[in-house]
């Protein structure tokens, strides 16, 4: 594409061009003409003639020089424009990914031994933030990130705007992994810089992305894929941290290959070979008594082994094979609860994980009400836990979808609260009955006296909204002292059990409730 643009705008060029120089010499010509038309009639003096026309030739040879000079500059001038807009950051004044990528492609081309590394830089939600500031604001912001990587005193051309939200700094001839920090540091530093010129900066996290380029680096799109993947992995990053690509990522990359095909596999010969539910009792925090379990996925897999949940319901969700293991799961959940029943333990609830994704399939509700009707299972003993994280991209259509689960009669937990930045003013519209407080939280509380800020302010919040607090991965009795004198409504973790089997979780009840049997 690039090629056919410069070929059809240098052909342009080279038309206007020559018929300027045209005109020029054919003025010349007529103006000497004209000027000696004299002596072209009288033909008396052989000399003059001779001069004249000598002058002539030397005239118009320097009109075609001084014509195909201004020709070509003319392209030049042209060709450098169309560079710029094919190839360059309107915003920043940087190079583009295009450009970078031709860079690549030139690297690759050129053999050089010497050590290259590409530092990704994320600057957050550029996106997001030009929804609460003004375009212009956000546009001067990145200018100034910009500038202040130029400051680098690198090579202007081994500066690159990649992505809304990215930049990138090409570097080469450093000595090792600890000059790309020290580098990496220097970035940073520049950046900050910027930091009290605009208000709109504290927005922005600094995180950066380390790539090195070995020799088993073959070509530009194996670069291009595992920059895609340094973006995604550092988005998770605390601010101002550095991460870097490794083999050992590599091999990360493999195994996901390796469990997407397993995955895959099992949803085409069914989830019960390969999957089963655990159960983590939810505690009464005044009673001690169990009142509830979630229910918990786990994956033996045959080649993999034990495969981490997060891992597969990560790429389940990636791939929409979370659509029919979902529905696996629920059929499932709303099994052991019949089971429940039939063993007279008719006043446990049972709390159920589900994905944005599946709760925006059209059909999802639907197919649920079906379910529990079908198992005669009263709706009330039915959780929904939903987390906040992804809750939150489609907002709107999934809190619409969450009333209508209410009006089933069906309980609906917010998990994970604390991690998905939910807005107070969201939260007070949210139908949701139940706030489940990310483990991260719990972990800070060491002695039951000292107030945990965080923790006290989620539950004053979620009480005043009148809303059931649960404390997930509780594992200390100081934990548990703590959370029961701030009003916490309901505990989990291992303190009280690790998720254990259907028959286990069975026994467990009957020995904690003695009534229950």
């Amino acid at each position: 594409m690039k090629l056919k643009i410069n070929k059809k705008t240098t052909i342009h060029t080279n038309h206007t061009a020559q018929l300027i120089m045209t005109i020029l010499s054919l003025s010349l010509v007529g103006y000497f003409v004209i000027l000696h038309i004299d002596i072209f009639s009288q033909f008396r003096n052989l000399n003059i003639l001779t001069n004249r026309l000598r002058l002539l030739t030397i005239v118009i040879f320097i009109a075609l020089v001084l014509g195909q000079t201004y020709m070509v500059l003319l392209i030049i001038s042209k060709n450098k424009e169309i560079e710029k807009l094919a190839f360059c950051d309107k915003a920043t004044n940087l190079y583009n990914k295009a450009y970078f990528i031709r860079l690549l492609e030139e690297e690759f081309k050129s053999n050089k031994n010497d050590k290259k590394a590409i530092i990704l830089i994320n600057c957050g939600t550029i996106e997001l933030m030009k929804q609460f500031f003004e375009g212009k604001m956000v546009d001067q912001l990145l200018l100034e990130k910009a500038n202040a990587l130029k400051k680098l005193n690198i090579d202007e051309r081994n500066l690159f705007r990649y992505s809304e939200d990215s930049f990138l700094v090409y570097i080469t001839g450093y000595h090792n992994e600890d000059s790309l920090r020290k580098i990496g540091d220097k970035i940073l530093a520049l950046l900050d810089n910027t930091t009290h010129k605009m208000d709109c900066d504290a927005f922005i996290a600094r995180r950066l992305g380390i790539l090195e380029m070995g020799e088993n680096y073959k070509n530009v799109d194996d670069i291009i894929k595992h920059l895609e993947i340094t973006i995604n992995k550092i988005q998770d990053l605390e601010s101002d941290k550095h991460w870097f690509f490794s083999d050992e990522i590599q091999k990360e990359i493999l195994f996901d290959k390796l469990v997407e095909k397993e995955l895959r596999k099992a949803a085409h010969v069914g989830f019960d070979e390969e999957f089963y539910l655990e159960y983590q009792p939810l505690v009464e925090s005044k009673s001690n008594k169990i009142i509830g379990l979630e229910a918990l996925a786990r994956w033996n897999n045959k080649e993999l082994g034990m495969v981490q949940p997060h891992k597969f319901i990560e790429i389940a969700e990636r791939t929409q094979l979370i659509i029919p293991f979902g529905e696996w799961v629920i059929f499932k959940a709303l099994e052991f609860l019949k089971q429940l029943e039939s063993v007279g333990l008719n006043h446990i609830y049972l709390a159920i994980n589900i994905s944005a994704i599946q709760l925006l399939q059209d059909d999802f509700i639907d197919y649920l009400a079906n379910a529990v009707e079908r198992k005669m299972i009263e709706p009330q003993k039915i959780e929904l836990e939903i987390t906040e994280s992804k809750f939150m991209y489609n907002y709107e259509e999934n809190n619409r979808k969450l009333d209508l689960l209410r009006g089933l009669g069906i309980t609906i937990a917010l998990d994970d609260f604390g991690t998905g930045y939910s807005s107070l003013a969201r939260l007070r519209n949210l139908n949701i009955d139940v706030l489940k407080v990310d483990r991260i939280f719990i972990e800070n509380i060491i002695n039951p006296y000292e107030e945990d800020v965080f923790v006290k302010s989620i539950i004053i919040l979620a009480n005043q909204l009148n809303l059931k607090v649960v404390a997930e991965g509780v594992e200390t009795e100081e934990q548990k002292q703590y959370l029961l004198s701030e009003n916490c409504h309901v505990m989990q973790g291992y303190l009280f059990s690790r998720p254990i089997s259907a028959e286990k979780a069975i026994s467990l009840i009957k020995k904690n409730n003695p009534r229950a049997s």
